[in-house]
């Protein structure tokens, strides 16, 4: 089960549900999960989509960072960190050299075996790492979440939170389709569900109700702050 799946079940576990199958129709196939035998859940992460309709990669830093997660892995101290990153365009040329410290600066505080809700890591002038303490557990004891460039696309963009919720769901919604056409699936009184995972930290919360998407085919969408998932919005 990867990370996005994992906050998806975390957070129908927090809204009561307890019976589910996982991935029903094989290894990687839609959908995700089937719950109480009448909903069909999917999850995947936001993409996200600046205001020219160009789609944002992982940069080098971000790439740097999610091989360093994975290879500290979980040290098995019962709790997980949410991972939040401010840089400026210099520090990707030098990201290499920064590795090394990132490293020890996690190792560091891992070994410390300290709990807090948050913690400030300097790594240089163009680098800062927030950890935040998760509400749940996984399976890596650092996941890398959101990242801000603080010489590029900032701040609240009602457009970028709107491309790149519309991108997830139209991605998403092409799968649904096949799936609601197979002929071999009784699709009987059933519910859809898409759960998004904001890990690119586009959204604010308290300003979400000014976005309005398309469902389609979707009964429920559902867009999750990874960091806490019952900071939440639906529509």
């Amino acid at each position: 089960m990867n990370i996005d799946e994992q906050c998806c079940l975390n957070y129908l576990n927090k809204i009561g549900i307890k019976e589910y199958i996982y991935e029903p129709c094989g290894n990687k196939k839609f959908p995700d999960f089937i719950v109480n035998n009448d909903t069909i859940v999917e999850a995947t992460r936001l993409t996200r989509v600046l205001e020219n309709g160009k789609k944002v990669n992982n940069i080098p830093v971000q790439d740097k960072l999610e091989k360093i997660t994975a290879e500290i892995g979980n040290k098995q101290l019962g709790y997980s960190w949410f991972i939040f990153l401010t840089f400026s365009n210099s520090c990707t040329r030098s990201i290499g050299k920064l590795g090394k410290k990132i490293r020890k600066e996690l190792d560091d505080f891992a070994s410390k075996k300290d709990n807090s809700e948050y913690y400030l890591i300097d790594v240089s002038k163009d680098l800062q790492i927030e950890l935040y303490l998760s509400s749940e557990v996984f399976d890596k004891t650092f996941i890398v979440g959101g990242m801000d460039n603080i010489e590029g696309d900032t701040g609240w963009s009602g457009e970028v939170c709107s491309n790149s919720l519309q991108y997830s769901i139209n991605d998403k919604t092409e799968k649904l389709e096949k799936f609601i056409n197979d002929k071999k699936i009784d699709h009987t009184n059933k519910n859809y569900w898409l759960v998004l995972i904001d890990f690119i930290h586009a959204l604010q919360y308290d300003r979400i109700n000014e976005i309005s998407v398309e469902k389609k085919y979707w009964n429920k969408i559902i867009v999750l702050n990874p960091a806490d998932i019952s900071n939440s919005y639906q529509w």
